[in-house]
């Protein structure tokens, strides 16, 4: 769809409303046999703002949203936007500790909320939270409309459909929503330590969404039907200048069919929600990953647009029977959150076909910089991409904060109109993190080259000195994931006054049936990367601690672990 649909100043329901206006029979949701147009998203959205609005909740309250992936949740996310409330995305392998936690500290009145997920008793949660939580008022449930909840729950179905009465009888939510009400309070991952709230306005929200369909418009949303049924050895050559002039510049807008793969609650299924609804994308929901079920709805669906991140892609490649799934349709593979392996984007692109986009973002800034098909192989494998998104800036710093010279590591840092409100109840934290001229520092450490294609190299806390080298994990890990017989590899600096400062450490998963030791791994290394980065120590292990939405490595918990087997010895 065009940005004109996506104005400037636009709340999420105003925008909503116009996309549904315009195309009103257009798929916008499936999920198995749902099939739901976009006006039946927009009347469900307003029906359920009414009923939520009968509970009292209205603008400025916090509505927790202990949610899988399914068409509820994009019911819930635009309906608590309609009311001028913010939404609290909460990641359902929440334990009770972090549940109270983001509850409590969001302040939130009400949670829709599942009644389990996987391994996770929610509702049991809540009742054991509850009486802690005074300002909770509302628990709804997430149950077919035939089930009556228990004692002091509300149903979602009965709640909707009791909005659904009201607006026939004439009823509406009529709160006055402003586009500098924050619509999101979205609470960062927690690699690092504690998580904190990122307020998103419906205004940064939107300005998100129509830099990436701008961008789309100019470099990436093809006239699918003419792409998807090119010969196979043709969609190769997509990426000469020419084709792309003619297929991404000339043609008309399409609606892409879009797999979300990653958790909706998380920023890059969060995201994807309100950008694909607003763009008049028909969302293709999977309730959650797996990468046999991900392959059939690819070949199934037609999909045209995948948003994962790397362990995803590498979990479907990795599958012996991928070759028998239809994946031609695929155009882009949208890779985001974490840093893409080199040899993930080559594998993809071969196997896969279409392009392969790596989009780097973070939760208090959404969208910053993407590779596009013009950019060349290498660019495409080995950086992020550039700035070219509309009032979008990018520069790397030193740790006064001065710009550095090009091809210099610094952190980086982004100035963009899609930029956070703040962090919610932390204005030190705010402060820390975003200066006075608007800049956020990202806390990534990075390169820019001369033509300002940005490389990521890793965490600030992550960076290794070793005899006053500075080495940063990624790097490393990058290489090692070539090895044919490695699945997934961590490497932290370990101290070590006999190095310099630091020893470097990998922590190796081999793959299933793999015979690998600590020589084998240093042998692959010794010649191929620089004798400095190569690591000291390799320690094999079963699995590495990752977060539970995007399976992102914790690398603060091994160099935990690494401390106190050192205190321990």
């Amino acid at each position: 769809m065009h940005p004109k649909f996506l104005a400037r100043n636009q709340t999420l329901g105003q925008a909503l409303h116009d996309i549904a206006a315009a195309h009103p029979q257009r798929e916008a949701l499936v999920l198995g046999e749902q099939r739901i147009t976009l006006r039946q998203l927009d009347e469900r959205v307003l029906a359920l703002a009414t009923g939520l609005a009968g509970l009292g909740i209205g603008r400025g309250d916090k509505v927790g949203l202990l949610l899988g992936n399914c068409p509820e949740y994009v019911y819930a996310v635009f309906a608590v936007a309609e009311l001028g409330a913010a939404a609290v995305p909460i990641n359902t392998q929440s334990r009770l500790r972090e549940l109270e936690f983001i509850l409590t500290d969001a302040d939130a009145v009400a949670v829709i909320s599942d009644v389990k997920a996987p391994g996770n008793d929610l509702l049991a949660l809540l009742a054991e939270l509850r009486p802690a939580l005074p300002k909770l008022r509302h628990v709804i449930v997430n149950t077919r409309p035939d089930v009556a909840p228990a004692e002091g729950h509300i149903s979602f179905a009965r709640l909707l459909a009791d909005g659904q009465a009201r607006r026939a009888a004439g009823e509406t939510a009529t709160t006055t929503v402003e586009p500098a009400d924050v619509a999101m309070l979205l609470y960062t991952s927690g690699t690092t330590g504690t998580p904190k709230g990122a307020m998103h306005s419906h205004r940064s929200l939107m300005m998100a969404s129509r830099l990436i369909v701008a961008k789309y418009g100019l470099e990436l949303r093809p006239s699918v039907e003419m792409i998807r049924t090119m010969p196979r050895y043709l969609k190769t050559l997509r990426r000469l200048p020419f084709l792309i002039e003619a297929l991404f510049t000339r043609l008309d807008w399409s609606q892409l069919r879009l797999l979300v793969l990653t958790p909706f609650y998380h920023i890059a299924g969060y995201f994807q929600v309100i950008l694909g609804t607003l763009a008049g994308d028909k969302l293709i929901v999977m309730e959650r990953f797996h990468p046999e079920k991900a392959l059939e709805l690819i070949q199934k669906e037609h999909i045209t647009l995948v948003v994962g991140v790397p362990p995803m892609y590498q979990a479907m490649l990795s599958r012996p029977d991928f070759e028998k799934f239809d994946v031609s349709s695929v155009i882009i593979s949208l890779t985001t959150a974490m840093p893409t392996p080199p040899q993930l984007v080559k594998e993809l692109r071969q196997r896969v076909g279409g392009f392969v986009v790596i989009l780097y973002g973070a939760t208090e800034i959404a969208a910053t910089t993407l590779t596009i098909p013009r950019d060349d192989y290498e660019k495409q494998e080995t950086t992020v991409g550039r700035a070219d998104f509309e009032g979008v800036q990018v520069k790397i710093v030193d740790d006064q904060r001065n710009e550095v010279s090009r091809g210099t590591p610094g952190e980086i840092a982004v100035l963009a109109p899609s930029m956070m409100e703040g962090y919610y109840k932390r204005p030190e934290a705010t402060a820390a993190a975003v200066d006075a001229a608007g800049w956020y520092y990202t806390g990534d450490v990075g390169t820019m080259d001369s033509q300002g294609y940005v490389q990521v190299l890793g965490r600030r806390g992550d960076m290794i000195i070793r005899a006053g080298a500075n080495i940063y994990p990624a790097e490393i890990e990058h290489f090692l994931l070539t090895h044919p017989q490695i699945a997934q590899v961590a490497v932290i600096g370990v101290p070590s006054p006999a190095a310099g400062g630091e020893k470097v450490r990998a922590y190796v998963v081999a793959k299933p049936g793999a015979t690998l030791t600590q020589p084998d791994v240093l042998g692959y290394c010794w010649g191929q990367i620089a004798a400095y980065k190569v690591p000291d120590e390799v320690v094999f292990a079963d699995e590495l601690p990752v977060t539970s939405a995007l399976q992102k490595v914790q690398h603060f918990k091994l160099r935990e672990q690494a401390r106190q087997e050192a205190e321990g010895s």
